[in-house]
């Protein structure tokens, strides 16, 4: 079955070799042979061959179950493995045989290939099946599942990773946990051999989603961390949880290495160019901060020409040229660029080769109450310009021209702000609504006052008087 004449001779006759291959196999599918001597070959050796085969094995699964376990597995590896056969039609299947003609000693095979192909549908299923199950069954279904698609040994059914996000990896772990229970785990003596059993294998499984699920990248895999650090069933791996949600997030806030093209750049202009969406993030919210301290206390401010602009429209296309006119090629930021829907962020940070923008929303705060700011924030930021799955990163910038209101009263504890009190009240109301939100990564709520510079101008002196109205107040003094 290995010999490359074989695979030679079905690429040259497929039909007529599959015609053979399939009658053996067949027969197989009626015998109690441990594992098969077609299948076992064509699992082993038969890479040429599976493609051949595979179309045709799906066929007969669907209208025949194997007798052995062993050969199902292995009919089970080789149609997962063709890659013209759909996670669709493997989760389909499965579902079939689960729910109608299978058999009850394979059902942990079929639900393994399921959750391998189709997690969100097939864990919800495991879930509430071993609900209805004693607890040693529940248990030894628990372990047979977790043999049939994580097991390192070769004995694993199928291949396919749609469990390998972070909500599935979490409602896995937490199903694994409810049955293979961490504290009846087998105790080893370190360096002392043994022979791995069932229950060894079960939990190193187990262990293994957990380890799967703090190698994702991303806020979203650190959200699910962080409730299974909460929530745990097990209250004394919480701490261990967390510890591993905190190398996450880590691990996440480490930026790309700068090469020596990037020194080179920021040795000359105190910038490199943004390589990552949070990197394009932190140059925006710098040059943001950049135009905030000029404005509110450099020497040559133009804050009174700037407070004089009473519309939002002639302030943001302050703001707009301002990022154009330092951009030194790192960024683009057009105006009001429209969305899909029709909706228009007042500016969004575009970086050659990062592929989400960066939107900036821009309100000039005297015109607005509290509760609307805090609305736009959360409404028009965030669940408006951030929907984009590319874009995880916004600014909320305001500015204070001190006319039309010069207090907000916060929404939820009816507090009297001022400005400065305003943009931490935004900032920590924002961070703690995305705390639990995966898709989006930051919000920097940043406030320029264009008073203090109004504020710390000197009051002009009095006018002296004319030596003509000099002289007649001497006049006037003067007596007969």
């Amino acid at each position: 079955m290995g010999s490359r004449w074989l695979g030679a001779l079905g690429a040259k006759f497929p039909t007529e070799v599959v015609e053979v291959l399939f009658t053996e196999i067949a027969w197989e599918f009626t015998q109690d042979d441990p594992d098969g001597y077609v299948i076992s070959n064509l699992v082993w050796h038969g890479e040429q061959l599976r493609a051949l085969v595979s179309h045709r094995l799906l066929d007969l699964l669907s209208a025949h179950e194997p007798r052995s376990p062993g050969v199902l597995r292995g009919a089970l590896k080789i149609v997962s493995a063709g890659e013209t056969i759909s996670d669709t039609e493997l989760a389909a299947l499965a579902e079939s045989k689960i729910k109608g003609d299978g058999l009850a000693s394979s059902q942990p095979l079929w639900v393994g290939l399921w959750i391998s192909a189709q997690a969100p549908e097939a864990l919800n299923f495991l879930d509430s099946h071993l609900r209805t199950l004693g607890e040693k069954e529940a248990k030894n279904f628990a372990m047979a599942v977790s043999s049939a698609f994580l097991s390192n040994d070769h004995d694993w059914v199928s291949r396919r990773e749609s469990f390998k996000t972070p909500s599935s990896l979490k409602q896995l772990f937490e199903i694994f946990c409810r049955y293979i229970k961490h504290p009846e785990d087998t105790k080893r003596v370190h360096l002392q051999a043994h022979t791995p059993e069932d229950r060894d294998d079960a939990q190193r499984e187990r262990d293994a989603v957990l380890t799967m699920l703090g190698e994702i990248e991303g806020k979203e895999a650190f959200v699910a961390l962080m409730e299974l650090a909460d929530t745990h069933v097990d209250q004394n791996l919480r701490p261990y949880i967390r510890r591993a949600a905190l190398a996450r997030a880590e691990a996440d806030a480490n930026l790309k290495p700068w090469t020596a093209a990037d020194f080179h750049t920021f040795e000359k202009d105190l910038d490199r160019n943004p390589g990552s969406q949070r990197e394009l993030f932190d140059l925006v919210c710098n040059r943001l901060l950049d135009f905030k301290q000029e404005l509110e206390e450099g020497d040559d401010s133009i804050a009174s020409i700037v407070h004089k602009a009473s519309k939002e429209t002639e302030q943001r296309n302050f703001f707009g040229k301002l990022f154009r006119d330092r951009a030194n090629g790192r960024y683009f930021a057009p105006n009001e660029e429209e969305l899909a829907d029709a909706k228009r962020p007042d500016l969004r940070i575009h970086a050659p080769g990062v592929e989400g923008p960066v939107p900036i929303e821009f309100k000039i705060a005297d015109k607005w109450t509290g509760s609307k700011l805090f609305e736009r924030l959360q409404n028009q930021l965030v669940n408006d310009y951030l929907r984009d799955a590319r874009s995880a990163y916004g600014v909320f910038l305001m500015s204070y021209r001190g006319k039309e209101r010069q207090s907000w009263e916060h929404p939820v504890t009816s507090a009297i702000l001022n400005f400065d009190e305003l943009c931490i009240a935004l900032q920590v109301f924002i961070d703690d609504y995305i705390a639990k939100r995966p898709d989006v990564d930051g919000i920097r709520v940043i406030g320029i006052d264009l008073t203090k510079r109004l504020q710390q101008r000197r009051p002009d002196p009095a006018p002296r008087a004319t030596r003509k109205t000099a002289a007649k107040s001497g006049s006037a003094k003067a007596g007969p």
